[in-house]
Order: structure tokens, then sequence, then C-alpha cells
């Protein structure tokens, strides 16, 4: 998942609902039944986004000279599945 918000629509809560959509989206209509998200571990926007939703650290590394932080969510934790549809 990719977004970006233009500065008079940050911290409105825009990236935390596409989300929810995008998570209900992926585990009732796609079948998935765990999804991955990564970011910039100085983009403690995104990293917020990731712990409101519920998703859990999955690991920490370095690529390229850069830290990269990735979350997981699982379908039968997540209460996004027919809620956002």
């Amino acid at each position: 998942m990719l977004y970006a918000l233009l500065p008079p629509y940050e911290k409105k809560g825009y990236a935390t609902e596409a989300s929810k959509c995008i998570i209900g989206y992926a585990f009732e209509k796609l079948g998935y039944t765990y999804l991955i998200a990564s970011c910039d571990v100085p983009n403690r926007a995104s990293v917020q986004v990731m712990k409101r939703l519920g998703m859990q650290l999955l690991k920490e590394e370095v690529q390229d000279g850069k830290p990269l932080v990735f979350y997981q969510i699982n379908k039968q934790q997540s209460q996004f599945s027919r809620q956002y549809l």
C-alpha cells in the first residue's frame, strides 16, 4: 500500500480510513490471509498509522543504508474484514 497526502489533508485520519478499506478488501474480496506493510524508520506518521490499524512489528532491517520497519496484520486479527466493504 502506498499513499501520499498533501499537507492540508494530513493529520485528519484519511490515511487510516483508506487503509482500513484496503485491508478489508484484501481479506474479504482477494482472500489474503495476511498483509505486510513497510516504511522508512523516520516516517513516524506511517508507523503510527500501521500501529493504529493493529499491525504488529514483524522485523527491522537496513536496505541501501536506510533503516526500514515491516509490520504485519493477519485476517483473524483484523476488525476491518467486513466492516469496510
